[in-house]
């Protein structure tokens, strides 16, 4: 995206910990055998991930926000509500900065 680096790098931070979250709930659902119980869950969180991608390098910060709320709202972990509570402070954070950076007034 066209904004500052620091931006940048916490928006690859948001993938990364979303993708890893993902990653692990994919992994703990197939091991256990609860593919049943959490297949659907984890899949409209893959989907949330791609859209945070898709957004990511297409430069769109609103399908980038909302694929990562997504994707970090669908990602169940033996973890808990833990990951979920961090990729959403870590989101309004970039939310914020970004609307700093553009100038943004709502009102």
């Amino acid at each position: 995206m066209r904004q500052a680096r620091y931006l940048n790098y916490l928006a690859l931070a948001i993938l990364a910990l979303g993708v890893v979250t993902l990653a692990v709930g994919w992994y703990i659902a197939i091991s256990g055998h609860a593919l049943p119980q959490y297949g659907v869950i984890l899949a409209l969180g893959t989907v949330g991930a791609v859209a945070c991608g898709l957004g990511y390098w297409s430069e769109r910060p609103w399908i980038f926000g909302a694929g990562a709320v997504f994707m970090l709202w669908f990602a169940p972990t033996p973890l808990g509500l833990w990951p979920l509570g961090i990729g959403i402070a870590m989101l309004i954070a970039w939310a914020v900065l970004i609307v700093k950076e553009n100038n943004v007034k709502f009102w």
